[in-house]
C-alpha cells in the first residue's frame, strides 16, 4: 500500500532500536488488512526524550507507539491515562494516541504469559519457583504476569541491588502470597544458593551484543527439567540459551513474547480481535521475522 496524506504513523520508541524486529511484524500486519499505515523505529536520545513525547500530541496522524528500553517506566508521568494493569505494573510499553491525549497500556505481560503457554504447554506456573535476572520495566511485566499466575517463590536479582529491592517492594503491595526474594550480592552469589528454579528468565540485556558472556552461569543452579526463558530475541540464541541447549535443558527466546505483545498492541490500536487467529498470526510472523 502507497503512503499518501492519509497515511497513519506507529513506531517503536527507544535507545537503542536498531534491533528491533517490531517495524516487521506491524507493517505485515497493516499490509494483511489493508490498512494505511506505517510502523518506524524511532531512536530517542535520552536527553530528548521529554520533548519528544510532549511533541507527539501535535502530530495529527500519530495513531500509536509501542515503548521499548529504556523507557517503557520513564514515560509515565508524561501520560494522560495509564489502564489498570499497566499502573499495577509501573510500566508502560503500548502508547495509545487520540484527540491528543496520551493513554498507556501494558502488552508485555500478556506476551510473556501466552508465550509460556504455546511453548511450555505441560509448564505449570501454579506453585513454580522462578528465578528472575534483572528489575527493569520487562521485569517488572514478566513479574506481574508471574505472580497473577500463583507462583509459590520468586527470586530477583539486578546488578542494582536498589532496583530489585524497589521491584519487590511493588509486587508485595500487588500480591503478599508468592515469597519473595531479593539476592543482594549479586548474580555470582546464586550459585552458591539452594534455589532449584523450575524457570529460569534473562530480563537483563547481557546477551544483546555479540561477545556477551552469559549473565549467569546454568550448571551450578538449573535442574534437568528446568526451563530457562531470555527475553532477548535478537540474536536468536544468546550465550544464556546456548549453555541451556547444551545442558539439554527446555528453552526459549524472546521472538514470540515480541509477536505476542506486538499483536495485543495491534488490537489496542485499531480495535481488531486477533485472539481467533493467534496461532496463525504467530507462525506467520515467526517465518516474517527470520
Amino acid at each position: 500500500m502507497r503512503m499518501n496524506g492519509h497515511t497513519k504513523i506507529f513506531g517503536v520508541a527507544g535507545f537503542p532500536v536498531s534491533h528491533t524486529l517490531s517495524p516487521v511484524i506491524h507493517n505485515d500486519l497493516f499490509k494483511r488488512y489493508g490498512i494505511n499505515s506505517i510502523y518506524l523505529p524511532l531512536e530517542i536520545a535520552q536527553e530528548r526524550f521529554k520533548d519528544f513525547v510532549q511533541g507527539l500530541r501535535s502530530i495529527n496522524n500519530l495513531v500509536g507507539l509501542n515503548i521499548t528500553v529504556p523507557y517503557k517506566e520513564t514515560i509515565l508521568p508524561y501520560l494522560d491515562e495509564i489502564s489498570p494493569d499497566a499502573r499495577l505494573i509501573g510500566a508502560v510499553n503500548t502508547v495509545l494516541v487520540s484527540k491528543s491525549r496520551l493513554k498507556g497500556y501494558n502488552s508485555d505481560w500478556y506476551g510473556f504469559s501466552s508465550s509460556m503457554k504455546i511453548n511450555f504447554p505441560r509448564f505449570r506456573l501454579k506453585n513454580s519457583r522462578v528465578l528472575l535476572l534483572g528489575a527493569g520495566g520487562g521485569s517488572k511485566a514478566v513479574s506481574f504476569a508471574l505472580l497473577r499466575s500463583g507462583i509459590r517463590k520468586l527470586v530477583l536479582v539486578d546488578i542494582i541491588h536498589e532496583k530489585a529491592r524497589q521491584l519487590k517492594k511493588h509486587l508485595l503491595r500487588y500480591n503478599g502470597k508468592t515469597e519473595i526474594i531479593v539476592e543482594d550480592k549479586g548474580f555470582a552469589s546464586l550459585s552458591r544458593m539452594d534455589l532449584s528454579p523450575d524457570l529460569i528468565i534473562n530480563a537483563t540485556p547481557q546477551g544483546l551484543k555479540q561477545g556477551d558472556k552469559p549473565v549467569i552461569s546454568l550448571k551450578p543452579i538449573a535442574g534437568p527439567k528446568t526451563v530457562v526463558y531470555d527475553l532477548i530475541y535478537n540474536p536468536r540464541e544468546t550465550a544464556l540459551l546456548r549453555s541451556a541447549r547444551q545442558m539439554g535443558l527446555a528453552y526459549v527466546n524472546g521472538l514470540d513474547m515480541l509477536i505476542l505483545q506486538a499483536l495485543r498492541s495491534f488490537s489496542i490500536w485499531t480495535r481488531m480481535d486477533l485472539e481467533k487467529g493467534l496461532a496463525g498470526h504467530l507462525s506467520r510472523l515467526r517465518k516474517q521475522c527470520s
